[in-house]
């Protein structure tokens, strides 16, 4: 798989980088599969930038579904590994901002089939 940098390809121009950077400073965690976690857990530790994107992404609570893994250690990084649905709602009705979801394919396809549970019945 290639590197996150590499991902959007010539379509990623400012405009789409400000968009994601202010996606993620309205954010107060990130919620990732085990593919994904794995390889921004390779990349961003090592990133720096200007706008502060790769400090935030360093920064933030990182929740992590997966089965296989027995430890995640990245920065601020818990594992999920059973009750997902229980879990992600109980971080859902936290108090705070938005949980972001970046690629986590497998874990996205999966989640569609499960009961989600908040305070406000989304």
């Amino acid at each position: 798989m290639e590197a996150p940098e590499q991902w959007q390809g010539p379509s990623f121009n400012n405009e789409m980088s400000k968009y994601k950077l202010d996606e993620l400073r309205a954010s107060d965690a990130l919620l990732l599969g085990r593919v994904t976690y794995q390889i921004f857990a390779d990349y961003w530790p090592f990133e720096t930038d200007e706008e502060g994107f790769a400090e935030r992404m360093n920064g933030l609570p990182k929740y992590v579904v997966a089965t296989t893994l027995d430890k995640a250690e990245w920065n601020n990084s818990t594992l999920i590994k059973e009750n997902v649905a229980d879990e992600i709602s109980k971080l859902k009705q936290q108090d705070g901002q938005d949980i972001v979801v970046y690629g986590s394919a497998v874990f996205s396809r999966r989640s569609c089939t499960m009961t989600w549970s908040t305070s406000t019945g989304s």
